[in-house]
C-alpha cells in the first residue's frame, strides 16, 4: 500500500497479472509474489537509515550503467546479466534516465 506506483495503468495491470501468476495455486498475493524492484522499494522503507538509501540509489544506477555499457545496450542480455524482466530494466532506465 506504500509503494508510489510510477507507471501507468496498463504497467500496473501487468504487474498484478505477472503476481497473480508467480502466486501459483494461492488466492492471493504475497510480497514475494511482486516484481523485484517492489519488493527491493519495500525492503529500503524498513531501513532507517535516509544516506544508505541514498548510497544504494547510488549503487544500483552505477551499476546499471555499467552492465547496459558492457553489453553495448542490447536489453535482453542486460535485463538477463542483472536477474530481472525487461519491463523492469524499462522502469530502471526511466527512474535512472539512462
Amino acid at each position: 500500500m506504500a509503494y508510489d506506483w510510477l507507471g501507468n495503468v496498463r504497467e500496473l495491470k501487468n504487474t498484478l497479472l505477472y503476481a497473480l501468476t508467480m502466486a501459483h495455486d494461492h488466492d492471493w498475493i504475497d510480497l514475494q509474489d511482486l516484481p523485484q524492484e517492489i519488493i527491493h522499494h519495500e525492503l529500503a522503507q524498513s531501513v532507517s537509515d535516509p544516506q544508505h538509501d541514498q548510497e544504494d540509489s547510488l549503487i544500483t544506477k552505477l551499476r546499471l550503467d555499467a552492465v547496459l555499457k558492457q553489453y553495448d545496450y542490447r536489453l535482453n542480455r542486460v535485463a538477463q546479466a542483472l536477474g530481472i524482466s525487461r519491463s523492469t530494466l524499462w522502469r530502471y532506465r526511466k527512474k535512472y534516465q539512462l
